[in-house]
């Protein structure tokens, strides 16, 4: 619940080479293509509201994971009764 209330629920990361990760190592970003889009502005739009305009970013992204596309266009179906 604390973990949703201040939509801090993660990052996510690609593998790009299989292999094991300890504590202490180092990792790199190498590429965000998107930087606005980020795991709490997703979590803001979905929980608190927000603007169809965000949405529809994020559904413009390619490859976007197919539950958050089904989440945010029934999100926006509702607020603006368009499929």
């Amino acid at each position: 619940k604390l973990t949703i209330d201040a939509l801090r629920t993660g990052f996510y990361l690609r593998v790009l080479d299989a292999g094991f990760v300890q504590a202490g190592d180092e990792w790199e970003l190498v590429e965000q293509p998107y930087p606005w889009a980020t795991v709490y502005a997703l979590n803001e739009l979905c929980y608190r509201g927000g603007d169809q305009a965000l949405a529809e970013q994020y559904l413009s992204i390619p490859n976007f994971h197919p539950g958050w596309v089904v989440r945010l266009k029934r999100m926006l179906q509702d607020r603006t009764g368009i499929l």
